[in-house]
C-alpha cells in the first residue's frame, strides 16, 4: 500500500492494489471544502485518470461526515472582497475551481464511488453527484440548503442533478433547500445503495473489489463515455452505434471475459 498526502493534508490519497482511496481530510470542519481542497481534488483525479494500475476510485470523508459542503467562512471572505472591489473576480475564480474539480471526477475513466456518511450538503451533494455510484449510510443526510444563504448550484452541477432525479425533484431540492434522509435520497435516484452505518466501509470496498477484479476496464470506460455523451445531449447516431463492439472485438479482455464465463472461473482482465 502506498500513502501520500496532498496540499497540506486537505486530501489523503492512498492505493491498495487497483483501488485508490481519496479522503477529504478536514474532519474538524466536517470536511468543509475550501479552494485549496477543490484544487487538490482536480489534481488528484486528473492524475488518477492517467494511471493504468488503478481500476476504481473511492471518494470519502475523514471522520463522521462525507462533507458539510463548501467552506462558508471562505465564501464570506470572497463575497466581502468582491463587494469591496466592486467586481466578482474572486467569486468567478472560486467557481472555476469547483467546476474543474467536479469535471475531473466526472471525466475520470475509472468508476468513482462516493462513500457517504453523515452530511452531504450543498457543494458536497454536487461532489457526490459527479461520482458514478453513491453508497450511503442509513444515517446520512442530504440536501442543498444553498438558497437559505443566497446561493445555488452551478449549471453543470444542476445538470447532473436533473439527469439523476428529474426536473421536478431537482426543483424541490434546489428551491426549498430542505434536508432529507438517505432513504429518500435513494427513492429520488440520488443514491445507488443505502446500508447500515457499520457496514458502509465494508460494502463500499466490496463493490470496489468487484469492479476492479470482475469487470473489464475497457468496458467500463466505454460505458462511461457513452453515458457522458448522452448526458451532454450529443447522443449516438445509428452510424456510430456499431463502432463500440467492433473496437472491442480485438481486445484481449473480451476474449478473456468470454473464456472465463464459459469455463466457470473469474476473469483476469488486463485493460487492453
Amino acid at each position: 500500500m502506498s500513502v501520500s498526502s496532498l496540499v497540506d493534508g486537505d486530501l489523503l490519497v492512498w492505493a491498495d492494489g487497483p483501488v485508490l482511496t481519496v479522503t477529504i481530510n478536514r474532519p474538524s470542519m466536517r470536511n468543509a471544502i475550501c479552494a485549496r481542497t477543490w484544487r487538490a481534488l482536480r489534481a488528484t483525479f486528473s492524475q488518477a485518470a492517467k494511471r493504468q494500475d488503478i481500476r476504481v476510485v473511492i471518494l470519502r470523508g475523514a471522520g463522521a461526515h462525507f462533507s458539510s459542503g463548501a467552506d462558508i467562512n471562505e465564501l464570506l471572505q470572497i463575497v466581502r472582497s468582491d463587494r469591496a472591489t466592486g467586481d466578482d473576480y474572486e467569486a468567478r475564480e472560486y467557481w472555476r475551481l469547483v467546476y474543474a474539480a467536479n469535471s475531473a471526477i466526472e471525466a475520470c475513466p475509472q468508476p468513482v464511488i462516493a462513500m457517504v456518511a453523515g452530511f452531504a450538503f450543498g457543494a458536497a451533494l454536487a461532489l457526490a453527484m459527479a461520482c458514478d455510484l453513491r453508497i450511503a449510510a442509513a444515517h446520512s443526510r442530504w440536501g442543498v440548503p444553498a438558497p437559505q444563504i443566497g446561493l445555488t448550484l452551478g449549471a453543470s452541477d444542476t445538470r447532473r442533478l436533473v439527469l439523476s432525479v428529474g426536473a421536478a425533484r431537482a426543483a424541490e431540492i434546489l428551491i426549498t433547500g430542505r434536508r432529507f434522509t438517505a432513504e429518500r435520497a435513494a427513492a429520488m435516484g440520488l443514491v445507488t445503495d443505502v446500508v447500515d452505518a457499520d457496514e458502509l466501509e465494508t460494502s463500499t470496498y466490496k463493490l470496489a473489489a468487484e469492479l476492479a477484479h470482475k469487470c473489464a476496464p475497457l468496458a467500463i470506460r466505454e460505458a462511461k463515455a457513452n453515458i457522458a455523451a448522452i448526458a451532454r445531449g450529443s447522443g449516438l447516431s445509428c452510424s456510430e452505434e456499431p463502432s463500440t463492439p467492433i473496437a472491442w472485438a480485438g481486445s484481449a479482455d473480451l476474449e478473456e471475459g468470454i473464456s472465463a464465463f464459459l469455463e466457470g472461473r473469474d476473469p483476469f482482465f488486463q485493460g487492453h
